[in-house]
């Protein structure tokens, strides 16, 4: 790469005639990078890459994809994401029966420990991300943790004594 040429052009800007499509184009790219990133992760898995010839030992290959829709930062994205035959193919950068990137989980768990109520929360998702949650996915994402915040609360205290020196 040269050092003296700008890595973004005035042609390459000037496709965008608007926020909307400068946003449109990050998604894309976005949801291309989470499908390659899929794909490196099933390469590591079988030990061989899409195009290469496979161990002829090994009887677990590829088996075509699985759609799967995520809620992200971005919005709702429809990602590609592959199998194997042996079915023992675990992703994870999105895991299986995982519908939302964890920024967005991270962030119900946030406003929830301030103790917002559900649906408030999910008008701020809304809001934020563009991102339609159902009240029974607040519900199941903050589930997660209120036994550990619970025990956390209940816990016995321990004597603490400031000493003066």
């Amino acid at each position: 790469m040269q050092a003296d040429k700008p890595i973004l052009t005035k042609e390459f800007l000037s496709q965008f005639k608007g926020e909307q499509d400068l946003t449109q184009f990050f998604t894309d790219l976005y949801k291309q990078a989470l499908n390659q990133m899929l794909e490196g992760e099933l390469d590591e898995h079988l030990g061989y890459g899409r195009y290469a010839r496979k161990p002829v030992a090994d009887g677990n290959y590829r088996n075509g994809k699985t759609e799967k829709q995520l809620k992200t930062t971005y919005g709702k994205l429809d990602l590609q994401v592959p199998r194997d035959r042996e079915g023992s193919f675990e992703p994870q950068l999105v895991k299986k029966r995982q519908t939302a990137l964890t920024k967005v989980e991270d962030t119900v768990l946030s406003l929830y420990s301030k103790g917002m109520s559900t649906r408030d929360i999910e008008q701020q998702i809304k809001e934020l991300y563009g991102v339609e949650l159902l009240e029974g996915t607040v519900s199941r994402i903050t589930s997660r943790i209120v036994n550990l915040v619970t025990e956390w609360q209940q816990r016995p205290l321990q004597p603490v004594y400031l000493m003066r020196t």
